[in-house]
């Protein structure tokens, strides 16, 4: 007999939508809660935890075919809270879409959630800029470049809103060998 394990996220009030229940919401390396509430194969709630339940939590990127592995290897924290259900805690620091699935026994149980991890706070030190007006410009000639705004994870940072400030300074090597000229 199979059990259904369904996932429930505990996102915060102001983030849940109606239809969000199978949808968690985090920010990089911020440490993400779920409740798994083991069934029997009728799908009724079962009072305890089983000793022969062989249970763990993977959370892979999206988009692969589901495949069993060991919960230490997906650093996942899984405690059995004796009412039948089990608390799991897990964190990522890549930014984008997870697939939480609960294993019984090497099985799938149940349906995945998914685990939107969003990009944390803007890290200057991460950010940096790109593009051909960082290497060549000239007076009264349009270049242009494009900052990078990361974490400090190296995620790129999305949301935009920051204002910038850049200063340009002529290289001094560039400006001696023009003088040699």
């Amino acid at each position: 007999a199979a059990l259904r394990a369904p996932l429930r996220g505990n996102n915060k009030p102001a983030e849940r939508k109606p239809s969000d229940d199978r949808v968690v919401h985090v920010a990089a390396a911020e440490v993400a809660r779920l409740v798994v509430h083991a069934r029997d194969r009728w799908g009724n709630r079962r009072a305890a935890p089983s000793a022969e339940d062989e249970f763990y939590v993977t959370v892979r990127p999206s988009g692969g075919a589901p495949v069993a592995a060991a919960a230490d290897d997906e650093g996942c924290a899984v405690e059995a809270r004796g009412d039948g259900s089990y608390a799991v805690t897990f964190s990522r620091r890549r930014a984008g879409t997870y697939e939480a699935r609960a294993w019984l026994r090497g099985e799938a149980a149940g349906k995945g959630v998914r685990v939107v991890v969003a990009e944390g706070p803007l890290d200057f030190t991460q950010s940096g800029a790109a593009g051909d007006g960082l290497r060549v410009a000239r007076a009264g000639v349009p270049t242009s470049f494009v900052i990078e705004a990361r974490d400090r994870f190296g995620n790129l940072c999305g949301t935009g809103g920051e204002r910038w400030l850049v200063r340009l300074t002529p290289d001094p090597l560039a400006l001696a060998e023009e003088a040699e000229e």
